[in-house]
């Protein structure tokens, strides 16, 4: 079975290909000679907090798995925007630590090291979080997106002019 990709997955390359030579820009150029940093313990600190944390969090996790399905797909219980907004936060989280406001002033790196250059990274990551939570729920094929496409243009009407809100808060 030879399977051509779709519109939407050539676009995705596409759009790939052509941010990918950004990462070379965001590098800068040569900085000159650095001194060596005193050990940042907060920092220290914080990342290992952060790391079992994380590792707890797991851990309860999986112990709620029964069967593989559960594992791979949360039991379909993670709709589209909840798994766009995991991606998006994902994809966020390198333009913000790595922005002078986190790498330089918090972590006390060298004044122009960080290698993303603005020091208002959410002018970028806000974009980043749209068109990331937008496309994964435009892509979503779910039963449960389905539902969500279908009751959508009655929220609109709801939200707008407030026809049908008892009905709907009534649940």
């Amino acid at each position: 079975m030879n399977r051509r990709p779709g519109p939407t997955m050539r676009a995705v390359t596409l759009a790939a290909l052509v941010c990918a030579p950004l990462a070379a820009w965001a590098a800068g150029g040569d900085l000159g000679p650095t001194r060596k940093q005193p050990t940042n313990w907060t920092a220290i600190g914080m990342f290992a907090l952060f790391v079992v944390a994380t590792l707890f969090i797991t851990k309860w996790a999986a112990s709620r798995t029964k069967s593989a399905a559960d594992f791979y797909t949360a039991g379909g219980g993670i709709t589209g925007f909840q798994n766009g907004l995991a991606i998006a936060a994902s994809a966020n989280f390198p333009v913000l630590f790595l922005s002078p406001s986190v790498w330089e002033a918090t972590l006390g790196n060298p004044k122009g090291s960080a290698a993303f250059p603005y020091t208002s990274p959410a002018l970028f990551s806000m974009t980043i979080g749209f068109l990331g939570i937008w496309l994964f729920s435009i892509l979503d094929r779910s039963d449960r997106a389905r539902l969500d496409r279908s009751g959508f243009l009655a929220q609109k009407v709801r939200s707008e002019t407030g026809i049908g809100a008892a009905k709907a808060s009534a649940h």
